[in-house]
């Protein structure tokens, strides 16, 4: 679904931020992203206005407004207001250059190169609604991808998000100059990953990224590694296409730096083929100790296709300890699903406690405890105790 002209200038003029916005700042444009996603009929949290009048004026007026805080960036040339009620919704308000269309043409792509303004009505000077339309990414001038050289990797991005193509022209500048991204913030570039990673048409965006040499600057994967990645990648998107309903429950499940396990997952398939202390991106602990326990893990796998008995079935499990689900689901076991939610349940809460067993059994805290209390969880994942009665019996029977 697409708006034409006249419903995306309804639609803008209806926003109740923008209204707000126009009022105080009649001159003010609306640039970027949100028209891009209204354009397309998408939510937007984001609104950025371009302004002739004194920004810290407004930004003050629509602070109050909208019950507002303000952050101060790029050198006082742009506020940025965060609406209290609602913390994902912003607006960005930056002084304007000079020259509307100069400025239009310099942004990254065409369809974020559109404006509006009330009096003005829709300004497109790259022709940005047509390749909106079409689904085309494509940069107006080849200078603007080198001025900020993350526009590259964000090429694939929007990919991505909007499902389309990258013009033949934008896309072999980029493959060849793709290099410029040693240039690039770790931080921008793994807001930028954690965004592709976590798109709507990610398979296809991350694999055009990788044959284009894009991701293999970000990733520092060697040649000889890049076609057998690929193939992982496309076996892990057919997995997520096949997996149950109960499954992809746990894929979208949020983990850290806005990266659900789904987008995790294909993180730790990129570091069985290369080293990630390599890699230009900024990882939280929680992140890196993820990976790592994937990579060491590994060669443990084959357990989930041998095991001949529920008590090796346990000890599998439990030696994926925190990558278990990523195991699971790797493997294509599916019949494994149940143990693996029985099992974490039975972690979480064994039927009797460590502190119990030092309380009420007569026995020291240390490594004697530990071992008790795998015995039981065991022995209740195996199912031969049912309650705590029967488990506070099964432990004096080993004491």
């Amino acid at each position: 679904m697409f708006r034409d002209k006249k419903q995306l200038q309804d639609y803008i003029l209806s926003d109740p931020i923008c209204k707000e916005v126009f009022e105080i700042a009649p001159t003010a444009l609306l640039v970027g992203g949100f028209i891009r996603d209204a354009a397309l009929y998408r939510e937007s949290t984001d609104r950025d206005f371009i302004v002739q009048e004194n920004i810290v004026e407004i930004s003050n007026k629509l602070k109050e407004i909208f019950n507002a805080s303000k952050v101060i960036l790029k050198d006082n040339s742009t506020i940025r207001l965060v609406l209290k009620e609602n913390k994902d919704f912003t607006i960005d308000l930056s002084t304007a250059s000079g020259d509307t269309i100069r400025d239009l043409q310099s942004r990254d792509f065409t369809i974020n190169s559109i404006a509006f303004n009330p009096e003005k009505g829709i300004i497109d000077p790259t022709g940005g609604l047509f390749d909106l339309e079409y689904g085309l990414i494509r940069s107006f001038r080849r200078e603007n991808l080198l001025s900020d050289p993350l526009r590259m990797l964000r090429a694939y991005r929007f990919l991505a998000e909007l499902n389309g193509d990258i013009e033949e022209g934008t896309r072999l500048f980029i493959m060849h100059n793709a290099g410029c991204l040693v240039n690039v913030a770790t931080e921008r570039i793994t807001l930028e990953i954690t965004k592709l990673f976590e798109a709507e048409a990610a398979e296809r965006a991350v694999i055009s990224a990788l044959k284009d040499g894009v991701l293999e600057k970000v990733f520092s994967i060697k040649e000889d590694k890049l076609s057998y990645l690929i193939k992982n990648i496309s076996y892990y998107f057919k997995k997520v296409k096949e997996s149950p309903e109960g499954l992809k429950k746990y894929l979208d499940e949020p983990f850290d730096l806005g990266l659900s396990l789904r987008g995790v997952m294909l993180l730790e398939i990129i570091a069985q083929q290369s080293s990630p202390d390599k890699w230009r991106m900024s990882l939280s602990r929680k992140l890196q100790n993820k990976i790592r326990g994937f990579l060491e893990r590994s060669k443990k796998a084959r357990c989930l296709f041998t095991y001949s008995s529920s008590e090796e079935l346990y000890d599998c499990l439990k030696g994926f300890s925190h990558n278990l689900f990523e195991f699971i689901f790797l493997s294509g076991r599916w019949e494994l699903f149940e143990p693996m939610v029985r099992y974490m349940e039975i972690e979480k809460k064994p039927l009797i406690n460590g502190t119990y067993i030092i309380s009420n059994l007569a026995i020291k805290e240390g490594t004697e405890v530990g071992r008790l209390l795998d015995e039981l969880k065991r022995a209740q994942f195996c199912g031969y105790i049912k309650d705590k009665t029967e488990a506070i019996d099964y432990l004096k029977k080993r004491l």
